[in-house]
């Protein structure tokens, strides 16, 4: 210590010297799957190569000890040196905070750990990896831990952690719980799936499909088949879609799917006749519902600006001849809010100001004056009147401005962009600023709503940058078909041909 020798202990973990000042403390982790690689017979197969590699998490020893008649995620000489190297020098409570994070699907706080005493006993032997206040095992840990504990014992500890997660509120919470109910051995009613991804889905549609892939893989129900077809649609995902579609029984239910799937792949007649044939078949209720969605989807399948006027007097008329009698009450109240936001819109589209108002007082009478979506109404009302009459153009404008500075969410951010743009002739070099600087990336391509908005952001974007009009308008084109805007693409496409 005397001298200015450098000194380099290699030691296993945990740290044994904890107590010397003036050292710095580095870990190994493993190896960069494209490194660890090389420590393979260069004529084995790459995928299965790198699926071994991240098996054992880079660990080099793991990866020599691995024989090809091993089954990943570990058995043989892997499993059976972490067990004696790692697993057996852990105490009661570092074993317990291991299994529970081995069998979560997701990184944890340590907080909201059923069994987090021994998570620095885990930390101390560099089992753990952070993400910043997320922790989980490594990998190679993880996988042998998480293979011993399915011969006898995870069903056990899934059904405590799905207790105590039931507990909690959140589509955190939902997903955990989903996870480790489903995988408890117990009966899970497929009712109770759909709620949870209902819930689920409103912030993460990623982990709802993996809860729902999940289920089905345990109980595959009709009724699963379904809602997965339909989170995969909404998704953007037609292949995984024709999968669960496949897969359930003929009828109108089925030709539903398929309807929306073949106008996802532009075959937009046969949708057409699948989804008519679709809605006849159904029973009173379903088929009310089904109409609606269907008014819905033939209102948000045109391009901006475009003169709707002749489809808003065609889709008045679907509108008033939806038999809502056929719902139960409280589907009445929802489908007839639906129904008047959607004459609402109609109403604006054909210049009907005194039926837009009408349905205006309806809309506040079931949602409430204080709802959110209402100030979202007036603005598209004022800026419709300033569209008609030039002198309310400004004011309508700058109406516009102030909830555009003031909006978080970027969708309705970007929809009162969209509207301004469409209001005015020539709009003001802010309007083309805000539009120009919104970033579309934030937008979801998981959900339908997010990817017609990303459509219309690029139709914008050629009508303003007219230099940009080809690459913009393809790049249109590909979101609303995508977001099955199959009316919306053809039309778009017959003005990029006019162009060219």
């Amino acid at each position: 210590s005397e001298t200015s020798a450098v000194i380099l202990a290699v030691t296993r973990a945990p740290n044994p010297f904890p107590e010397i000042s003036g050292f710095e403390s580095i870990r190994l982790e493993g190896l960069e799957t494209d490194l660890a690689r090389e420590l393979l017979p260069l004529e084995m197969d790459d995928e299965q190569a790198i699926g071994v590699c991240e098996a054992m998490d880079g660990h080099p020893l793991g990866i020599k000890l691995w024989s090809p008649d091993d089954e990943l995620p570990g058995a043989g000489a892997v499993q059976e040196y972490v067990e004696a190297q790692v697993l057996r020098r852990l105490s009661h409570s570092g074993s317990s905070s291991l299994d529970e994070l081995s069998l979560s699907p997701l990184p944890l706080e340590v907080e909201e750990m059923l069994e987090p005493a021994g998570t620095e006993e885990l930390d101390e032997s560099a089992i753990l990896r952070w993400a910043g206040t997320l922790v989980e095992p490594h990998h190679l840990v993880r996988n042998v831990r998480r293979a011993s504990l399915m011969d006898g014992g995870a069903e056990e500890i899934h059904s405590k952690l799905a207790e105590m997660w039931s507990k909690r509120a959140g589509s955190r919470a939902r997903r955990m719980e989903a996870h480790h109910r489903l995988e408890s051995g117990t009966d899970v009613e497929a009712e109770w799936v759909a709620k949870s991804i209902n819930e689920i889905v409103t912030e993460d549609s990623a982990a709802a499909a993996v809860v729902l892939q999940q289920a089905i893989s345990i109980n595959p129900e009709a009724a699963l088949f379904e809602l997965a077809s339909d989170l995969a649609l909404e998704r953007g995902e037609p292949k995984i879609a024709s999968g669960y579609i496949e897969s359930m029984e003929d009828g109108p239910r089925k030709n539903l799917r398929l309807a929306r799937l073949a106008r996802v792949e532009g075959d937009w007649g046969r949708a057409d006749e699948l989804e008519a044939s679709a809605i006849s078949g159904l029973e009173p209720a379903e088929r009310v519902r089904a109409e609606i969605s269907s008014l819905v989807r033939k209102y948000d399948d045109r391009l901006p600006g475009s003169d709707s006027r002749t489809d808003a007097r065609a889709l008045l008329t679907e509108a008033d001849s939806v038999r809502l009698s056929d719902l139960e009450e409280e589907d009445r109240e929802f489908a007839s809010l639906v129904l008047d936001l959607l004459r609402h819109s109609l109403a604006l589209d054909s210049s009907d100001l005194e039926e837009a108002s009408r349905t205006r007082d309806s809309i506040e009478s079931r949602m409430g004056a204080e709802d959110p979506r209402l100030p979202f109404l007036d603005l598209r009302s004022r800026l419709s009147a300033g569209a008609e009459a030039e002198e309310f153009l400004d004011e309508a404008l700058e109406a516009a401005r102030s909830h555009i500075d003031s909006s978080t969410d970027p969708l309705e951010r970007i929809r009162a962009i969209h509207m301004a743009l469409q209001a005015c002739s020539k709009p003001p070099n802010w309007l083309v600023d805000a539009h120009s600087s919104f970033d579309p990336d934030s937008l979801r391509d998981s959900l339908a709503s997010h990817r017609r908005a990303k459509g219309h952001y690029w139709y914008w974007r050629g009508v303003t940058n007219r230099e940009d009009r080809l690459s913009s308008w393809k790049e249109a084109i590909v979101r609303l078909r995508s977001a099955g805007c199959g009316k919306a693409a053809r039309d778009l496409t017959h003005r990029l041909s006019r162009e060219l």
